[in-house]
């Protein structure tokens, strides 16, 4: 049951960032996003971006895996739809547009913006270091790649529900797996095996 709370907060702390990015969509907007991966870090939440690389990796046998990736993305999903839902009543975003842009992106580019940002949340997982983590945020933001769950939060205040948005997310969401799980192999020593 912890980790679905750490899941569910995770995905609040998402939500509230996103949608200020939403509002926004300015450099301020970015900084305010990073400083929810920080808190997200810090209080050790279980956000799917920042976890699915260790889920994917470890020792656990394969039931255990499933399972907590499962309540993981569970619990962020569940957050970012309602919480984004809620936003979407608040006023005028860019998320309509924001979401049409990414409805037009071909599978294989989001596939591959979304490797990337796997990629960028695992180095900021390991190195642990405030100002990684801000250019990080910065950086995804910034070249518009994909990540997976403020994604949710996206397609949630544009009150975009469809078969293909699910289908888009679960791609990027994919992509965020196989980007994490890079860093995650190609950096593990003796060390980082007890992350």
């Amino acid at each position: 049951m912890v980790v679905f709370r750490k899941s569910i907060l995770a995905g609040i702390i998402v939500s509230i960032a996103a949608y200020n990015y939403l509002l926004n969509y300015d450099t301020l907007s970015k900084i305010v996003f990073s400083a929810a991966l920080l808190v997200i870090l810090a209080m050790n939440l279980n956000l799917y971006t920042s976890k699915i690389a260790k889920w994917c990796c470890c020792n656990e046998e394969l039931t255990c895996k499933v399972k907590n990736i499962a309540i993981i993305l569970l619990g962020n999903f569940i957050a970012c739809v309602i919480f984004g839902y809620l936003f979407s009543f608040l006023g005028e975003t860019h998320a309509g547009s924001i979401w049409e842009s990414k409805m037009q992106t071909p599978l294989l580019i989001a596939l591959f913006k979304s490797i990337v940002v796997g990629i960028l949340m695992q180095i900021a997982v390991f190195s642990k270091h405030d100002l990684v983590t801000i250019g990080i945020v910065l950086l995804f933001l910034g070249t518009k790649t994909e990540h997976s769950i403020a994604n949710i939060v996206y397609m949630s205040v544009a009150r975009a529900f469809s078969l293909k948005s699910l289908f888009y997310i679960v791609i990027c969401l994919i992509g965020n797996a196989i980007g994490g799980s890079l860093v995650y192999l190609l950096n593990k020593d003796d060390k980082s095996a007890s992350y």
